[in-house]
């Protein structure tokens, strides 16, 4: 059966405020763990708005990738938000779009070969990767909120937000 989800770490590169509109703008790469893509590293920007966690960031895949769910557009990176938006939850990923048929009809029908044309433009297109200390993107999200918001485990727990929340939120390492 086919597994779309492909298991990430993070790098972080920092981030900044945007003034306009009170955003948070990550910097980043992914850095995936599986065959062929673990060979690079895909730079990303992600947005997180005021309503975040509650509405779903805005990620940009910055890297050309050759997958199922990302679609490459005259240079152009197009991946799923419409359906992804509506069901957003800030513990766990419940969508999945297929966007390049191509890369999912080759997957299904010859998997070597779809490997061998990530592989391709893995080689191609992918930024090396970091050999600083890497964690998860959960991770790197919850610690820039805490420390933008100066949160800390009692101020927290007076928050009239729910447990589910405040677990999430709870700071697990401390970024520089």
């Amino acid at each position: 059966m086919y597994n779309p989800y492909v298991t990430s770490y993070f790098y972080y590169d920092g981030f900044k405020k945007d003034e306009n509109d009170e955003n948070i703008i990550i910097h980043g790469y992914l850095l995936p763990r599986t065959e062929p893509y673990k060979r690079g590293s895909y730079k990303v920007r992600i947005t997180l708005c005021q309503k975040y966690p509650f509405k779903r960031p805005k990620m940009e895949l910055l890297t050309i990738i050759y997958h199922p769910s990302v679609r490459i557009n005259n240079q152009e990176l197009l991946y799923c938000y419409g359906c992804c938006e509506r069901l957003w939850m800030p513990y766990e990923t419940k969508c999945y779009c297929i966007l390049n048929g191509e890369a999912m009809r080759l997957f299904g029908q010859d998997r070597s070969a779809y490997e061998a044309k990530a592989l391709e433009m893995v080689m191609k297109y992918s930024c090396s990767r970091p050999n600083s200390p890497i964690f998860s993107l959960k991770s790197a999200v919850k610690q820039i909120i805490c420390k933008k918001l100066n949160f800390d485990q009692k101020r927290m727990n007076q928050l009239p937000i729910s447990n589910r929340l405040k677990k999430y939120l709870n700071p697990l390492m401390k970024l520089n």
